[in-house]
């Protein structure tokens, strides 16, 4: 089966799911797949347009579609997992800028690993994309704090990981609070 086009986003999100739930590689999504998918899920949450069993059924449908929209993304995240760790190329032509994000975070990790410099974790948190990022260890509790870069961070246990914005990584580092694997 192939999307003719004129789907609603929620049948594009079950027809992806299913489409990658089949596949044993990588299917190719449009790049702005989960952007339009989280949007038409929000918009069937707060849609009061009609009756009350009208909008019953759409915060049904939102809640049913978040959950698949959630296991397609852990399908895809295990797939690309499996590829790291057997050594294969990952074409990133197939993912979506939220994958990029979150796979360029796990190489950061582990890279890290690989050079010996992570002992124990219990938490690893990401910065934006397009804004440098410094990995850091927390030697100390840190409360939730709002970094440069705009983001909430936080809170912060010892032995947590953080892939923070330079200068909020700077300041902590210089504060004693984290540290830096190198």
């Amino acid at each position: 089966m192939a999307l003719q086009g004129n789907e609603s986003t929620g049948e594009e999100i079950i027809f992806r799911w299913r489409e990658e739930r089949e596949s044993q590689e990588l299917v190719q999504i449009p790049k702005d797949f989960y952007q339009r998918a989280v949007s038409y899920i929000s918009d069937l949450k707060s849609g009061t347009v009609g009756d009350e069993l009208e909008n019953s059924v759409k915060r049904l449908e939102a809640e049913m579609l978040k959950k698949v929209l959630t296991d397609f993304f852990c399908i895809r995240l295990r797939k690309l997992l499996d590829l790291v760790s057997e050594g294969r190329a990952v074409d990133r032509g197939l993912l979506a800028p939220q994958e990029i994000e979150v796979f360029e975070l796990i190489l950061r990790v582990i890279e890290t690993f690989q050079e010996g410099g992570i002992k124990k974790s219990s938490k690893i948190e990401g910065s934006k994309k397009g804004k440098e990022g410094v990995l850091v260890f927390f030697k100390k509790p840190h409360p939730p704090f709002i970094a440069t870069d705009g983001r909430i961070y936080g809170p912060f246990s010892p032995e947590d990981i953080a892939v923070l914005p330079s200068e909020d990584a700077e300041r902590l580092i210089d504060s004693g609070v984290a540290e830096s694997p190198g």
